[in-house]
Parts: structure tokens; sequence; C-alpha cells
């Protein structure tokens, strides 16, 4: 409730706003009377009579209007598309966004959540559910993201938000992602790798031996150009996700490599398509799967990355370190790719057994 108050030479009115206490002057001084002159009376009577009109700092509604899963869904890719034309988004994420988008609104209505007021814990639970059985947990966590931003759109971006909680990223609802021990890329693996690229596709070979040297991901090399290394100090510039870069100290092997191959209108490999780039790819390992019986399981491009980081870790390096060569900000994501190596597990365990022999 609106109420009177000296602060300092003036009268002030004070009411809370949404939990936090907002204050205004009449511009009366108070003149150390106790009794507030009538004019700063008319103005607390003004707030109270607005105070009753208000709740919680947002106007009250007969009733509130329901908001179809469709017009949230339409009103997102709209967003979306105004962030492409200011260069915030990539094509890329229009295209995952297109495609992902639509089918599950599809999902949503049939499983009964057809407004978005319908989204309840209980019915985002009941959702995530049946999505798992058809799809990955980390897809499913994927799905989550896509569907608390379109949410958000009508939870607090607007000038009278709707006033429910956004459940899609509750702990009840999200399903526990198990971490996977991945393929990487042995010593033997890479041998053979390497001879082998000296035959296939030049955009394959190109990916491949960057990636190997420096864990990149597949269109940070696809997209490298010429300025991008830096002959002086033998640095590499990558692109990372959401338009950052990153410097990458080059080893003699990989200085080597990008000195002596040919440029193209100054890139090192022509536009490309990554669909097309990564299914090339896909048939090189696709075809070594099949000449090398039972060797390159769960091989795949991105499988240099891992291989990568894991080798760090094997090596001991700190993990900041890690992280800052292969362009990583959050721990979370980078000890994804970090694999226990069993030589190492065997190595420390061998440690451990020695100490209690050490003689004192």
């Amino acid at each position: 409730m609106a109420k009177l108050l000296r602060q300092g030479s003036m009268w002030y009115v004070q009411w809370k706003d949404r939990g936090r206490v907002r204050r205004i002057s009449t511009g009366m001084k108070h003149n150390n009377l106790k009794s507030p002159p009538d004019f700063a009376k008319a103005v607390l009577a003004k707030m109270q009579l607005e105070e009753r009109e208000y709740k919680h700092g947002m106007e009250k509604k007969e009733e509130q209007r329901l908001i179809p899963v469709d017009e949230a869904v339409d009103r997102y890719l709209r967003t979306i598309a105004d962030k492409r034309a200011l260069g915030k988004v990539t094509q890329r994420s229009i295209d995952n966004i297109n495609y992902r988008v639509p089918p599950l609104a599809r999902k949503l209505k049939e499983l009964g959540i057809r407004y978005i007021q319908d989204a309840t814990r209980e019915n985002c639970t009941r959702f995530m559910v049946a999505m798992l059985k058809n799809y990955e947990p980390s897809t499913c966590v994927s799905y989550a993201h896509i569907l608390s931003a379109i949410w958000n759109q009508y939870l607090k971006h607007d000038d009278k938000p709707i006033e429910m909680r956004n459940y899609w990223h509750d702990k009840a609802v999200l399903p526990e992602i198990p971490k996977k021990e991945r393929a990487i890329i042995s010593n033997e693996d890479w041998a053979i790798i390497e001879e082998e690229l000296k035959q296939a596709d030049p955009k394959v070979r190109f990916v491949c031996m960057v990636a190997h040297y420096t864990g990149a991901r597949l269109m940070a090399v696809a997209n490298l150009r010429e300025n991008d290394f830096n002959l002086t100090t033998h640095e590499l510039t990558l692109a990372e996700s959401k338009g950052k870069r990153h410097v990458h100290p080059c080893c003699n092997q990989l200085s080597k490599l990008l000195l002596d191959w040919p440029l193209c209108e100054h890139r090192y490999l022509p536009l490309v398509d990554q669909a097309r780039l990564s299914a090339r790819i896909s048939e090189f390992f696709g075809k070594l799967r099949k000449k090398y019986p039972g060797r390159f399981a769960g091989i795949s491009h991105h499988s240099f990355r891992r291989t990568y980081i894991t080798r760090a870790n094997m090596l001991g390096l700190p993990k900041q370190w890690s992280m800052d060569l292969v362009g990583h900000v959050r721990e979370e994501t980078h000890d994804i790719y970090r694999q226990r190596v069993s030589d190492i597990l065997k190595s420390a365990d061998q440690k451990i057994a020695d100490s209690w022999e050490t003689v004192h």
C-alpha cells in the first residue's frame, strides 16, 4: 500500500512494485512538520488509486488471452529471420530451426499442448517422456532449448508478459544425458588415414589434416582464408560458434601444410556446402571401414576434435590450456570431449601401487 514518508527535506510517496520498493518525490518540503500538506496527500491518493488498478506492476486483465502454439511458432520464426537479416545468426541455424520447429509444433498439439498456457510442469514432463521414445536425450534437450525460446517471447519479452513459469528447463522435465565414451583415433589408425588421404579428394584431405593438427570444427577449416594464417608468427585464426574467432598456434607439420597448399582466390578451399563436404568425408571413412574390417567404427570428422582434446588430457596439459587451444569457453562443453583412456588409468594405478613401496 502506498504511503507518505519524509526523506531528506522532502515528502515522498513509497510503494511496492513486483516486490521492489519504489519511491517518488512529491516536490513538497516537510519543514519538520509531522502532518503532510494537502498537495502531498493528493499525490498519495492518486498513487493509491492507481495501485488498485495494478497487480504486481502489471495491469489486471479480466481474462488473459490464450496464445495458440501456431501463433507462438510463427512469431519465433519471424524473430529468427529478422536476426538473420542483421547477421546475428547463421544460415545453418535458420535451416536447423526451419527443419525442427514445424514438426515440434505438431507434436505439441498431439500431446495436448495447444496453447502456451498449457505448458504446466506435468504437461512438459509428459511431452519430454514421449519424445524420449523416438529421440536421444541430447536431442530432446536441444528441443527443450527451442521450446524455451518460443515460450520466453510471451513470458518476459513483452510489455505485458504472461504470468506463468517456463518449465521447459526445469530439472524435473529435462532428461539426463549419459556420457558416452566415443571412438578416438589411435596412432595406428592415423597412420592408415594419413596414407589413404594421399589418394582422397583434396577437400577431404585438407579438412582432415588441419582438424588432426588443431581439433577444429569442420566448417572452421573449410572456410579458412589466406590471411587467417600469419606467416610471421605461424598462428592460425579459426572461426568458432556464434561469430567468435580464436588464434591457434601452428605446429611445424601444420605450418608446412598451409605454406605448401595451393590457394584458390585467397581461400584454401573453394566455397563448398557443409552437407556435401560432410557427405564426402563420411564416404571416405565408409570406404576405410570396408577396406579395414573391424577398424574405424564410430570414426567421423568430429573424431579429430575429440581425439585432439583427449590427447591433451593424456599428456597432462591443464584443462584451461586445452580449452584455449580448441576455443572452448565452458568447462561443461570441454569435458564432453575429454575422454578417459585406459592406458592413463593403468599408469595412474601403477603409480599409486608403487607409492606404497617408497622407502622413507
